[in-house]
């Protein structure tokens, strides 16, 4: 019997691969989500079976028994639409069908040696469609259970991660566009895990479901495929680092995703890396298919720069703008949580609104049919890109994610009945005069966490950091990790934070080369203003810890530097509370179009 197969093939009498059904019964394994059923029952699997229960506690092979339908559905229910069937036979193919003749397969199909760790495996299948919702391709993948997998078995606990781009961070590079009229492309790397080669660990895999193997058979990877431990550090370290570098292109310390190179006194290359979607602008247009055409060989393929982490990007040169949009995501999110034809509201939060912990007499009835956690993840994907605004309300049901009860899942569909009427909006960054001139706001809501609640009367911070004549780039609402004793110190802690927050964009600024005068900060207290400026010390403050007079060290060394606003203009409220709906629609267009 050979221990592989070539293009065609069979192993022994086996079919390489058989059609997508149910096969004979032996051992299954127990898998985390639900059943496998696989060609295991020989002496040597049950050998296996007793070592692994013997040396490391685990029941990774059980006798059959009764199991958890949601995995056999989910398959069954797959193979039965005829586009998923045909993507998942092109992804078995792919898997063992060399598609480089100096790279070999990407699995193999081997005799495990004695005592190996065999992990199982699940199938991922999704339905992609365009802008206009017309269907594109189907995409199937087997995915190892990494959970299976055994630090310094099968992968080296120390290195399982990987950097991602910040959002905000995303959001400084889209501004830089806009600002420097700067010339953009997108590429995607294909199957980027499955095309990374898999670094110093030997790794068995039971077969998928849809592929038999005989008896004795399993896989044994040669890339990371999507669902081991090391699969996304691997990608980034081993290649994308590793080919950005080689370039020429630089990490930078302050966001290690950020690539750049001044390729002369005026033309910039920036690389934003987001896992594989490699964002690219330049001054040069030349720059910018340079390094498209050295990504092309390593499976990297352009596409569509309008579409960029789920955001809709146009990019007005003539006018001067960059607008951003999630008006399909929101449509989707509405309509996946049945609220397609809710009645829109002006404001995501009644004014004045507190949520408060669920106790065994609230009423937990729509908590149990209406999937809240979900709900508020993807309100806060909203809250954290295009709607800032909403962003103190998501806060509020954030915090009540383990026990939500009726009160909370009313405030959670009434942040989609703002959604409702707003979805088309979006944030618009303007080229302004040129420059970068970063700036923010800061406000503090003393006291305002209500008692019952895990916290209890701590204030909330709310800050907002933008790039003056452009837009804003962070913004933030968050409570307080000490109790405040006043208004002064609540509003005291906020420009600390705010400080530290915006000194951050300030080295960001300075390692790419652009270099910052003293960035001004806005608050709305007299009193805490004060207490900044001067170096007397007072009754009332004496008491404040001293991690929080950073923001005096910033002030003395000219980073940034305070300056009052009046309160009906401090747009950071918005990040503070539920404000009534004139004075939130007056923020709120100060924030979209005012900055």
């Amino acid at each position: 019997t050979s221990s592989s197969s070539g293009a065609g093939g069979v192993i022994g009498n086996t079919p390489l691969i058989q059609p997508m059904s149910t096969p004979s019964t032996g051992f299954r394994t127990r898998e985390l989500h639900g059943p496998g059923y696989y060609h295991i029952g020989s002496p040597a699997d049950q050998g296996y079976a007793e070592h692994m229960r013997a040396m490391f506690g685990r029941d990774d092979m059980d006798p059959p028994g009764q199991e958890p339908p949601r995995q056999e559905h989910q398959y069954n229910a797959a193979v039965k639409d005829p586009i998923i069937a045909a993507s998942m036979r092109a992804e078995l193919v792919d898997l063992l069908i060399p598609q480089d003749d100096n790279r070999g397969s990407k699995v193999s199909i081997v005799r495990p040696p004695a005592r190996a760790h065999i992990i199982t495996n699940t199938w991922a299948t999704k339905k992609k469609y365009d802008t206009n919702g017309n269907f594109e391709r189907a995409k199937s993948r087997v995915c190892p259970h990494g959970f299976r997998q055994i630090p310094h078995v099968d992968f080296d606990p120390d290195a399982t991660e990987a950097p991602t781009l910040a959002i905000e961070h995303g959001m400084f590079l889209l501004q830089l566009q806009v600002i420097r009229d700067m010339k953009c492309a997108q590429v995607d790397f294909k199957s980027a895990f499955e095309n990374t080669d898999l670094q110093g660990f030997d790794i068995y895999m039971k077969p998928p479901k849809g592929l038999r193997l005989p008896d004795g058979y399993v896989l044994k990877l040669h890339r990371t495929l999507q669902g081991t431990k090391q699969a996304a550090h691997d990608f980034h370290y081993h290649k994308v680092d590793k080919l950005l570098t080689e370039y020429g292109l630089s990490s930078n310390p302050i966001e290690p995703c950020i690539y750049s190179k001044w390729v002369s006194d005026d033309v910039l290359l920036l690389v934003g890396v987001y896992v594989d979607d490699f964002r690219i602008i330049s001054d040069s247009q030349d720059e910018v298919d340079k390094l498209k055409a050295y990504l092309a060989p390593h499976g990297a393929v352009e596409v569509d720069s309008n579409k960029w982490l789920g955001l809709t990007i146009n990019h007005d040169v003539l006018a001067g703008t960059l607008s951003i949009s999630n008006e399909i995501n929101i449509m989707e999110a509405l309509n996946d949580f049945g609220l397609t034809d809710c009645k829109p509201m002006n404001t995501p939060a009644a004014p004045g609104t507190k949520l408060y912990k669920t106790v065994p007499t609230d009423d937990v009835s729509e908590s149990g049919t209406f999937p809240y956690q979900s709900a508020v993840g993807i309100l806060r994907w909203f809250s954290r890109t295009t709607h800032p605004q909403i962003l103190y309300a998501v806060n509020q049901c954030a915090q009540h994610n383990v026990s939500p009860n009726n009160t909370h899942v009313i405030a959670a569909k009434r942040i989609f009945r703002y959604l409702q009427g707003t979805k088309a909006k979006g944030l618009i960054f303007r080229r302004g005069d040129g420059t970068l001139t970063l700036k923010a706001f800061c406000d503090a809501d003393f006291g305002g966490e209500p008692e019952g609640n895990d916290q209890p009367m701590r204030s909330t911070t709310g800050l907002l950091v933008y790039l003056h004549g452009v837009g804003p780039l962070y913004w933030k609402s968050q409570l307080q990790t000490v109790t405040a004793t006043s208004t002064k110190e609540s509003e005291y802690y906020s420009a600390g934070a705010c400080a530290r927050v915006l000194v951050g964009f300030r080295q960001l600024c300075h390692s790419l080369g652009f270099t910052q005068d003293s960035s001004e900060i806005q608050s709305d207290n007299q009193p805490a203003l004060y207490s900044l400026k001067t170096k007397l010390s007072h009754s009332k403050s004496r008491h404040i810890k001293i991690q929080f007079h950073y923001v005096k060290d910033l002030i003395r060394d000219g980073e940034v530097h305070f300056k009052y606003c009046p309160t009906e203009d401090m747009v950071a409220d918005l990040f503070t509370k539920a404000l009534p709906a004139s004075q939130f629609e007056r923020l709120t267009s100060i924030l979209y179009n005012q900055l």
